[in-house]
């Protein structure tokens, strides 16, 4: 589900740009040719994707292109998952000078360093290349004259920082992935997270943020009040990082698994619009915690993999899951202040239940008794 939701926020953004592109109409010459030099940068195309870029045909008809329904300049190059192989970015890509939307993302460019030209690029409002084998420093300078750019993602290559104040430029960012970017160095992280007053989406996942060092500045903004989308799984903090977030109080996903969370914080409590939250595989101990109670809106919550003792009768109260996860964790038939049908009781929108049947019997399971649910 948490998949679903973060790919349906990216298309919605991906459609909402896609509206002003056209597939058809007259092709820009020196734009043809400058698509051509970018196709030979490339030494390795194994499906063929580029095989309709032809000289002599229709550059806006080519795969992976979209042109101005009106001007014909190229607007749209989205080569994603074609497999392609460089050890270059050609800097023909200068010279579409028109283009809002670049995806090199799945490709392969051989551990080359993210190109400075991107910086250059100032009308781009989508920019990624996740996964397509980029390494060392970002440029300091990327973000300097991409003031458009709504969506930008560097995920899952071999790179890193430790300054992020070319981040503090992209004041229209919307959607910012990181994720495998080595931030564990990176002294201004928060301070320039909260700089960001469009940030709708954030995914830091396995950046080595528990290497930080405290204390961490406290930071007073309302810049980031409708973040909506907050990945911070496999970094190894604690609940000290995660003060850092303590205004972002729109947040309706939010990822925390694999990290060493012992407790959740009372202000936790005062994230109301969540739907989609994972604990697991933390160090969360005691009962689950209260704060959970406030949260009417979940759908989906995992808290499998922890050291839970105690089942409260709070989890009774979230009528709207449609997954809950509380295996694998130490809780006891005697430790229950709830029946495992107590809990399913009214959950009528329920679809998966995990959770362990080892320690438990008799009264723990109670009556099963679903009068309460209408089908729909």
């Amino acid at each position: 589900m948490g998949m679903c939701f973060i790919i349906g926020f990216a298309l919605f953004f991906l459609l909402s740009e896609i509206s002003q592109l056209g597939l058809c109409g007259g092709c820009i010459e020196s734009e043809k040719r400058a698509l051509l030099k970018f196709k030979a940068s490339f030494h390795d195309d194994p499906h063929n994707r580029l095989s309709s870029w032809n000289p002599k045909t229709n550059c806006c008809q080519w795969h992976g292109i979209a042109c101005h329904n009106i001007t014909g300049h190229v607007l749209k190059l989205d080569l994603s998952f074609f497999s392609l192989e460089a050890i270059r970015v050609d800097p023909s890509l200068l010279d579409l000078k028109h283009l809002i939307y670049l995806d090199l993302s799945q490709n392969n460019f051989n551990a080359i360093s993210i190109p400075i030209l991107f910086g250059s690029m100032e009308r781009l409002s989508y920019l990624s290349i996740s996964e397509s084998n980029f390494k060392g420093m970002i440029p300091a300078n990327l973000g300097g004259n991409l003031t458009n750019l709504q969506f930008l993602d560097l995920s899952w290559n071999h790179l890193h920082t430790n300054d992020m104040s070319w981040v503090s430029n992209l004041q229209s960012l919307q959607y910012l992935n990181l994720s495998d970017v080595y931030l564990g160095e990176a002294h201004n992280l928060f301070q320039v997270l909260h700089m960001l007053p469009s940030l709708l989406q954030l995914q830091l996942e396995g950046c080595g943020l528990g290497n930080l060092f405290a204390p961490f500045p406290s930071i007073n903004s309302t810049y980031n009040a409708r973040v909506q989308v907050l990945s911070l799984a496999g970094n190894e903090i604690d609940g000290q990082i995660f003060n850092a977030f303590q205004n972002w109080t729109s947040l309706e996903f939010l990822d925390l698994y694999s990290n060493n969370f012992s407790s959740m914080p009372l202000w936790f409590g005062e994230f109301k619009n969540l739907i989609f939250i994972d604990l697991s595989w933390n160090a969360l101990c005691g009962p689950i915690p209260a704060v959970l109670r406030n949260m009417t809106s979940l759908e989906y919550l995992d808290l499998s993999s922890n050291n839970f003792s105690l089942i409260p009768s709070l989890l009774g109260e979230l009528k709207r899951l449609r997954y809950l996860d509380i295996s694998k964790n130490r809780i006891i038939a005697t430790a229950m202040d709830i029946s495992v049908s107590q809990i399913l009781k009214n959950k009528c929108h329920l679809k998966i239940f995990y959770f362990d049947t080892s320690n438990l019997q008799g009264e723990a399971f109670g009556d099963f008794d679903f009068s309460g649910c209408i089908k729909y």
